[in-house]
Order: structure tokens, then C-alpha cells, then sequence
């Protein structure tokens, strides 16, 4: 029989808000259980701290050779009689069988007990000293246990979770009623990183700075470059090697070079590709991470791949956030290019967050849709606000999103960018005007759609939304009011 008790009651780890990085809080308690078997009684009590369950196997059996899953299936087992040192048999007494024991057991530490903090720092899960067992040292019968004999198991706080807050993702991902870990808190979580290379990065617009940033902390060489120079100023000061030019920062790094663009689509990322090519060498890799169009980028790849370079278009998200929260992004390419960009992937993004999509064009292809889908989602926020905002209940619409955000079925990280808009600026937005710019991906999304035969209302809607608002004053509003007024006589507003 086994019984478990618990003397100080473990909090429910819940993951933290969306978009920040999880609490360090410390995790302790006290687990006592008892085996009644015919082989031996114990109690033991066991201080544990954060770190990974083993499986019945590690963890072995108890000292009789009867596993505690053995003991604990046969419930209100307990032997009649026992035997005292003469040998001779007793009648079983409960109250003696069942003695204390305090210890801390030790066990081997192995590579599954090592973890990280959550940042990066390397920890073991489990450092325990070997502890003395309490009382006189003997058995019931009177007799020390044999060092050749197995004391009882410990009990592992993790032991009754299904899996582990840090096991296997892809086992996570085949149940599909797993939804006990945000989405943000996987992304904020950081992995130890292995490998370093040397990158070149040319834009340092607030991505690109960013991204700068995050590659040196990773302990890479980022030869940086930009327009102006007071940006390069400053990724040096962040770690970063200056360059005055492009040719200056091709210059500085060896064969085969990793060049990645962060500049505006359209022909300013024309012209810096052309440029990283003029000194670049074949079998360089070329990276443009800006917001390009798909199309485009198949055409560059198939252009520089005829000149023995090789082409990655890798669609990035994640904004001014990203240098704390890591970037997301969608590789499109040449799987050997991959392979040499892959440290500085693996860097720039978070656990899981980067893959490649497939040759070229499928990366900014994903972002693009993403985008689209971005727009959709800002749109229903903001036409579920205003009804908000209207209604004669005066509310306030952070608390209204500061509520959503814990469980809801709408909690997202937009959501979390709304409450903090509503704590800076009020529920009222008074100081900003609905003016709301597209920078592309919107409208090649719904372009695909009707190429495609793809209804697609909701981002289709949002992207007319936006035209909507850059209008002072709306010329199709017009001809319906003069329609009005002419098939109907119904008043019209002149203006001033």
C-alpha cells in the first residue's frame, strides 16, 4: 500500500503572460509516503527543487524487490505476522511496523538532469547529497539494512504529470488537446546556443538594429553596415563590427559568406543584393529579410543562383520585440544555404521558431500570409472595441483586455499590445487618429486569394478597411448620397 502525503501543497505552475518571459519562482515541498510490504516499513521524507522525473526503471524499487507501483496496486495489503530477531513469528502490529525514517536519497546525476533556467544558464535538476537515515538505523527485526540492499525510491513531484512543463515538443504537438503552454511563453523561453559564425548585416533600420544586437549576445561576428553611420555606431557599441560600406563589410568576412539585407522591398533590396554581389564570392550565401514580395524573391534567386551564389528569402516577424523575445522566421531556399545560416537562425529565433519552408519564394510566401492574417485579426480587435467603446456602459477597456488575456479564447499577443495601448493612451485613444497604413503584404495576400479561387472575406475586408480610413472624405459616400437625394428626394449635407 502506498501512501503519499503532502506536507506543504505545491503551487500550480501557470504560464506567464503572454509575451513575457516566464518567472523564475521557486518550487519546493515536502512528499512523505509509507510502503506497507512483508519485506520492510519505511517513511520517508524528501526535499525536492525543480528538475526531471525519471522513470520507474531509474528510479528502481524498493528494498524487498517489489516496486512502490506494485505496493500501491495492491491497496490495504499488509502482512499478519512478522518475524522478531529470534526468528519466531509475531502477530503483525501496525503502529510498530510503521517507523520514521528522514533521509535525502542520493542519486547519480545523468545528462536528462541537466536543464537551463529558462535563459540560457545551465542547471542540474537534481544535486542531492547523501543523507542519513533517522532513528536507531535498524530494521524492525532489529538489524541495519545491508548496503547491499535498495532503499525505497524517492517520489519525484513530476511523477503524476502527464509529461514534463520541457518534454518532447513533438509529443505535445500529436495531442491535440494539449493547451496548457501559451504560445508566448514558448517563445520567450531561450535554449543554450552550441555554434557561432560570422554574419554580415546590412539595414539597421529598428528590426535590423535588433537583430544586430541579438547575434552579438549570441557571440557571434556581425559585421554590421548602413546608410548612415550613426546606426553602425550603435550596434558597435552593442557588439557589433563596423563597416563604412557594403564593400567594407563583404571585405571583412571569409568564405562562404553569410549577407543578409533588412532593407525596404523593391529596388533599394535590388540594389544592396547587387551590391553584396559585386564583392562577394561564388557559393556566398545572399539573404534578403526584408518584406518582399514571393514572386520577386523567386526571380532573385533564379538571377544570382546563374551566377553561382546562393539565395534565401526568410519572411521575419516579431517587431520591436524581438530582440528580448527572438524573431520569428520563414526560411524559403536552397537547403545547403540553410545549413550555413542555420547558426545564426537558430540565434536570431526562439525554441522552435524558425523552418525551413521549401525553395525559394515559400518563405516570404508564408510571411506574406501571415501578414494577411495579421491584418484580419487587428480588424475584428478593433471593430469589437469600438462596439465596446460605444455601448452606454462607460467601460474600461484595458481591464476588458487584461481579462481577456487570462484564459480566453481571443488571448493573443495583439491583445496584449491593446491593453497596453488602453494603459497609455486611455480607452478613448483621444491622441491618435484612425489612419491606418498597408505596407504591401495585405494586399498580395488578397491578390493570391483571387488567383488562386480563394475566398478570403475577413482579410480582404480588413486590407478595404484601411483604404477606408486614409479617406477625409469619402468620394463613393458622395454619389450615394446624391443618388439618394435624386431617386428619392432624401436631404443631403453640403459642405461648408
Amino acid at each position: 500500500m502506498l501512501v503519499i502525503e503532502c506536507d506543504d501543497a505545491l503551487p500550480c505552475e501557470q504560464p506567464p503572460p503572454l509575451g513575457h518571459h516566464p518567472a523564475g519562482l521557486p518550487r519546493a515541498g515536502r512528499v512523505s509516503f509509507a510502503i506497507w510490504d512483508g519485506c520492510d516499513v519505511a517513511r520517508r521524507q524528501d526535499d525536492f527543487e525543480d528538475g526531471p522525473a525519471g522513470t520507474d526503471e531509474q528510479r528502481g524499487s524498493s528494498s524487498c524487490g517489489c516496486s512502490a507501483r506494485e505496493s500501491k496496486s495492491r491497496p490495504g495489503h499488509r502482512p499478519e505476522h512478522r518475524s522478531d530477531k529470534n526468528g519466531e513469528v509475531q502477530p503483525s502490529n501496525p503502529v510498530q511496523d510503521r517507523r520514521e525514517v528522514n533521509a535525502e536519497v542520493p542519486r547519480e546525476s545523468t545528462d536528462s538532469d541537466r536543464d537551463d533556467d529558462g535563459y540560457g544558464n545551465e542547471r542540474r535538476g537534481d544535486e542531492r547529497s547523501s543523507g542519513k537515515r533517522s532513528g536507531h538505523g535498524e530494521s524492525d527485526g532489529g538489524t541495519a539494512r545491508g548496503h547491499d540492499e535498495q532503499a525505497p525510491r524517492p517520489i519525484d513531484r513530476w511523477e503524476n504529470e502527464h509529461e514534463r512543463e520541457e518534454g518532447d515538443a513533438e509529443e505535445r504537438g500529436k495531442d491535440p488537446g494539449h493547451h496548457g503552454e501559451s504560445v508566448a511563453y514558448r517563445l520567450a523561453r531561450a535554449t543554450k546556443r552550441e555554434q557561432t559564425m560570422e554574419i554580415g548585416l546590412y539595414g539597421l533600420g529598428r528590426m535590423g538594429s535588433n537583430m544586430v544586437t541579438r547575434l552579438a549576445r549570441g557571440k557571434h561576428r556581425v559585421v554590421a553596415g548602413n546608410r548612415s553611420p550613426e546606426p553602425v555606431q550603435e550596434a558597435i557599441g552593442h557588439g557589433a563590427v563596423g563597416a563604412k560600406s557594403i564593400q567594407d563589410l563583404v571585405g571583412q568576412l571569409k568564405p562562404p559568406r553569410v549577407l543578409w539585407s533588412m532593407v525596404p522591398a523593391g529596388d533599394v533590396t535590388d540594389h544592396t543584393l547587387d551590391e553584396f554581389t559585386r564583392y562577394a564570392s561564388k557559393g556566398d550565401v545572399l539573404v534578403d529579410g526584408g518584406n518582399s514580395n514571393f514572386r520577386d524573391s523567386m526571380a532573385r534567386a533564379a538571377r544570382y543562383g546563374a551566377r553561382g551564389f546562393r539565395f534565401l528569402d526568410v519572411g521575419v516577424s516579431g517587431g520591436i520585440w524581438g530582440l528580448d523575445n527572438g524573431f520569428c522566421m520563414m526560411v524559403g531556399g536552397p537547403a545547403d544555404a540553410v545549413a550555413i545560416a542555420k547558426p545564426a537562425l537558430d540565434t536570431l529565433a526562439p525554441p522552435n521558431g524558425w523552418a525551413h519552408f521549401g525553395k525559394n519564394g515559400a518563405g516570404h510566401f508564408v510571411k506574406m500570409v501571415h501578414n494577411g492574417i495579421e491584418y484580419g485579426m487587428m480588424q475584428a480587435y478593433g471593430e469589437g472595441f469600438e462596439l465596446l467603446h460605444a455601448s452606454e456602459f462607460a467601460l474600461d477597456l484595458r481591464m476588458v483586455s487584461q481579462v481577456w488575456l487570462q484564459g480566453s479564447v481571443v488571448r493573443s499577443w495583439l491583445l496584449e499590445l491593446a491593453e497596453r495601448a488602453f494603459a497609455q493612451e486611455g480607452s478613448d485613444l483621444a491622441e491618435i487618429k484612425g489612419w491606418v497604413e498597408d505596407s504591401g503584404e495585405g494586399r498580395w495576400t488578397v491578390l493570391e486569394a483571387v488567383n488562386h479561387g480563394v475566398p478570403m472575406t475577413a482579410i480582404s475586408h480588413s486590407l478595404f478597411a484601411r483604404f477606408v480610413s486614409r479617406q477625409e472624405d469619402s468620394y463613393a459616400m458622395k454619389v450615394a448620397a446624391a443618388l439618394r437625394n435624386q431617386f428619392g428626394g432624401h436631404a443631403v449635407k453640403k459642405e461648408d
